[in-house]
This record gives structure tokens, C-alpha cells and sequence, in this order.
């Protein structure tokens, strides 16, 4: 079986949300940041980022910190000072456990793996007059230094406790996984007999083969790792 997924696209003030894929226990977005995103922390939810578009980001804290300083800073406006700044390229892949302070800037776009719980406290919002959950953000955060480093995800893949990704280039012929949502980010051919394009999503029950040269990325007991 090959299905092809039909996307949600949810429109928001910084740009635009496409949920490609929900299971009982894991959503896939693909984000596109035309403005930047509030700085945020998620209490029990871990996610991970797939860059297809070089921007920023920023990830977790650049120093020990604490509550009250915390407070001032997005009082003041200055909570970015204290994060790592990240220049982020294409095929780059960073992981986000709940608790770590994390925000997409304006110009980037990424594929988002994510724990279905959308449980989301925004810290900081640029002044755009959206409601701030900074009480509840604090006791959520993680507060101590964070060493930022891109996976490697196009040998081997990843996968923790909540998900599993793979990474799946393809010239010719290849076969599918026995079950797997794959999400092309680049090039265009057949799954089966379903043609596909960049940015189209699938959901595959069982071997086909998918024929042409294309980039994937591949979820679910299919990832194989």
C-alpha cells in the first residue's frame, strides 16, 4: 500500500506550518520561517530538526544561567544574548529535548520530528502581543550550559526513545522499508505507481520499489536502526 498524505497547512504570522504526518505518537512538520519564531521551551515533549533551508537558530543556553535572569532577559528583550546562535546549512539535523530553550529564525526552513503532544510555552515573542506562558516556561527549563552540535543522520540515521529517522538518497532504483512514513525533499519520480515530487509525503505499508534520484527522509519501524 502507498498513500499519499495529504498536508495541513496552517498559516501563521511568522510563516507557515505543513503537518505531513500524525500518529498516536509522532507528528512530522515541515516549518518555513518567514519571520522569526517566539523563543520557546516544550515541558514534555522532545523533537528534532532536519534543515532543508540554511538559516539560524537558535538552541539552548550558551552559559549557566538561572531563573532570575532568565526573567530579566525577556523582560528586557535580550533571552537570544544568552542562547546559542546556531548558522545552520542543509542536511544538518539537531536534536531537541524537552526542556531546551529553542527558537527558528526568519529565512530558515526545517523538517520537524516531534513526539505528538504539542504542549508549547512560549518565553518570548518579539512584541507581537501573543500570550507568554513565562511562569510555567521557567519550571520547564533546562538552565544549565548546552554543547550544540549537528547529528549525523545520512549514515546510520537516528533514533531515541520517541522516534527513529533515516535518511534515504536514492538514483535509479531503491526498495522501500515494510512500514514507514517518507517525506521527499528533493527530486521527483515513482513509489510504486504513485508519482512524487519535492515536498510530497507518503505513507508506505509493505515493499515497492521508487524509481528516479530523489532525497528522503524515512520515519517509523521502517527507519530499520
Amino acid at each position: 500500500m502507498v498513500n499519499k498524505l495529504k498536508p495541513d497547512i496552517k498559516n501563521y504570522i511568522w510563516g507557515t506550518e505543513s503537518w505531513e504526518f500524525s500518529s498516536s505518537d509522532v507528528l512530522i512538520k515541515i516549518l518555513d520561517a518567514k519571520e522569526d519564531l517566539s523563543v520557546q521551551v516544550h515541558p514534555s515533549k522532545t523533537e528534532a530538526w532536519y534543515v532543508l533551508k540554511d538559516g539560524i537558530i537558535y538552541l539552548g543556553f550558551c552559559k549557566q544561567t538561572d531563573a532570575g535572569e532568565v526573567l530579566n532577559r525577556i523582560e528586557n528583550g535580550t533571552i537570544t544574548e544568552i542562547m546559542n546562535r546556531i548558522n545552520v546549512k542543509r542536511g544538518e539535523f539537531y536534536y531537541i529535548p524537552s526542556g531546551l530553550i529553542h527558537a527558528l529564525c526568519g529565512g530558515t526552513k526545517v523538517y520537524e520530528i516531534q513526539q505528538n503532544n504539542n504542549i508549547t510555552f512560549r518565553l518570548f515573542d518579539y512584541g507581537r502581543g501573543r500570550e507568554l506562558h513565562v511562569e510555567r516556561g521557567l519550571e520547564a527549563l533546562f538552565l544549565g550550559n548546552t554543547d550544540v552540535k549537528s547529528c549525523e543522520i545520512k549514515n546510520g540515521g537516528f533514533s531515541c526513545r520517541y522516534f527513529s529517522l533515516k535518511f534515504l538518497e536514492g538514483k535509479g532504483k531503491t526498495k522501500t522499508e515494510e512500514y514507514s512514513a517518507i517525506t521527499f525533499i528533493k527530486g521527483e519520480g515513482k513509489i510504486g505507481r504513485r508519482a512524487f515530487k519535492e515536498g510530497d509525503s507518503f505513507l508506505v505499508m509493505g515493499n515497492h520499489i521508487i524509481s528516479g534520484d530523489f532525497e528522503a527522509l524515512v520515519e517509523g519501524e521502517g527507519a530499520d536502526l
